[in-house]
């Protein structure tokens, strides 16, 4: 049971911060595109 629990913890930290990341770079894209280049 325990070596089950573990496994499940592993494989859902790895689906979160895989779903994070995916996030975090579609609302930096969105930002890019919505405030075209400003910086010198």
């Amino acid at each position: 049971m325990e070596i089950i629990e573990i496994v499940i913890a592993k494989i859902v930290s790895k689906v979160l911060s895989h779903l994070i990341i995916r996030y975090l770079e579609r609302r930096e894209k969105e930002k890019g595109s919505k405030q075209p280049n400003r910086e010198p």
